[in-house]
């Protein structure tokens, strides 16, 4: 049977990679490029506990809640900087944090005058979340809350961060676009994903260190701008983690190392209804663009 893209439907697609877990593909009538998985069921069981302390190179962390424990801190205050001094969200504003594993992020958002709470698929996760930290992370997947009318339905965030989580997505731009029904009048969503099109892929080829089993896309930034638009939101600013540290120069060793050493990260601002202020430290980013 033909492959066919799963964003836009096309039989114009072209092999890339040929995995042990399954094949990259490019589609030739839209700007994505996808993992056919080998093995065809659902990626949701995927995540748990195990996920967090993994010996997959191609799947989860190796040591997320152990050695890796206060570099993951250190970045969850790294994303507090750019919320806060990046983004300009005012104190106390509301913030949705989807995948949020054991709460790092939601937990300096709230030590930092947020009102913040998260989502996880895994109940084990959610439930050691508010025993470590005391953050709320509901244990449902973004898909389910967005089925779980006595949960989001009073729900009004002035932003829902999605990091280094659209690539997990099943569907990514149904989700965005459902996602837009949680935000408050001038909401906004903030993603992180790893950027296809960069030095680091070009360099790695088949080594690529983002090819694994649980990332079913891989977002250049025309696709990444492409998904946004499609799910009902503008672009407010797509940049590299080089960017950010231009304008951001408080962003830790730790940011610098991941973002700038290890990894190649994209980050993009969408907003659903143009009301939102974006802070003035990030406007000439976006004027750039």
């Amino acid at each position: 049977m033909r492959p066919t893209c799963k964003y836009c439907g096309s039989q114009a697609v072209e092999p890339l990679h040929l995995l042990s877990f399954g094949e990259i593909l490019r589609c030739g009538n839209c700007p994505m490029v996808f993992l056919v998985p080998s093995d065809c069921r659902s990626t949701g069981s995927l995540y748990g506990l195990h996920y967090f302390a993994s010996q997959d190179a191609r799947f989860g962390y190796r040591d997320y809640l152990g050695a890796e424990l206060a570099e993951r801190r250190c970045l969850a205050r790294d994303f507090v900087t750019i919320i806060r001094d990046g983004i300009g969200l005012e104190p106390e504003a509301t913030v949705l944090d989807v995948g949020a594993g054991p709460g790092l992020f939601v937990s300096a958002c709230n030590a930092a005058g947020y009102k913040a709470e998260g989502l996880d698929r895994a109940p084990e996760v959610a439930a050691l979340a508010i025993e470590r930290s005391a953050a709320k992370v509901h244990p449902f997947s973004i898909e389910a809350y967005l089925r779980t009318p006595p949960i989001n339905s009073a729900a009004r965030f002035s932003l829902v961060t999605f990091f280094d989580v659209v690539e997990h997505l099943e569907e990514p731009a149904d989700v965005l676009r459902r996602t837009r029904q949680l935000l408050g009048k001038g909401g906004a969503v903030l993603l992180t994903t790893p950027r296809f099109d960069g030095d680091l892929y070009r360099s790695q080829g088949d080594d690529y260190v983002q090819f694994k089993r649980d990332h079913l896309w891989h977002f250049s930034q025309t696709g990444l701008q492409r998904l946004l638009a499609d799910s009902g939101f503008s672009t407010s600013w797509i940049c590299s983690a080089q960017d950010l540290v231009q304008v951001l120069p408080g962003l830790s060793r730790s940011f610098h190392e991941k973002y700038l050493v290890r990894r190649d990260h994209l980050f993009a601002l969408g907003t659903a209804d143009g009301a939102f202020v974006c802070g003035r430290r990030m406007q000439a980013v976006a004027q750039k663009q």
